[in-house]
């Protein structure tokens, strides 16, 4: 039996289905998690592995784990790996509000958690691909109606500008 150098005690199939907060930590710290599709190993920042880390509690937690009941919202059970769809995802995203680029960011890292999940054999497919592409972005709403100056109207502008240096 060969052993895997880069392999964690609580990365495996029982610890992503009983502690997936703990599961999660693990493989970030996995040398594997650096490597890139190429192959080149991109070393993380500790206040880039921070943020990993709350970005994919932040998931396990409103998506995964059982939550208790709150005021105006009910209690809901745990949710399976294999049980979250693109749907469930995308109420996440949508429920944190999220800017693109931050909203970007959790969807790779949750295409790559799945991806992981994959290779373990926990589930048969990634509801988080192709997600980052599907949304709008909030900062482009907010700017549907701007118009843009006509040539002759920058051009009148241009001409009641100072002349000066620059």
């Amino acid at each position: 039996m060969k052993l895997d150098p880069t392999a964690s005690l609580f990365d495996d199939v029982a610890s992503w289905q009983n502690s997936p907060l703990e599961a999660f930590a693990a493989w970030l710290l996995n040398p594997a998690f650096v490597v890139t599709r190429q192959g080149v190993e991109q070393p993380l920042r500790d206040t880039s592995a921070q943020v990993y880390r709350f970005m994919g509690n932040k998931f396990i937690r409103e998506v995964i784990l059982p939550q208790p009941e709150e005021e105006g919202r009910a209690a809901r059970p745990g949710r399976d790996w294999g049980n979250v769809t693109p749907e469930v995802i995308q109420e996440f995203l949508v429920g944190n509000d999220l800017k693109r680029g931050i909203r970007n960011r959790y969807v790779r890292l949750i295409e790559r958690m799945y991806d992981h999940l994959a290779a373990k054999g926990m589930v048969s497919s990634n509801p988080a691909r192709g997600l980052a592409l599907k949304a709008p972005s909030k900062s482009n709403q907010a700017h549907e109606g701007t118009m843009c100056l006509s040539e002759a109207h920058q051009d009148a502008v241009r001409d009641k500008l100072p002349d000066g240096p620059g």
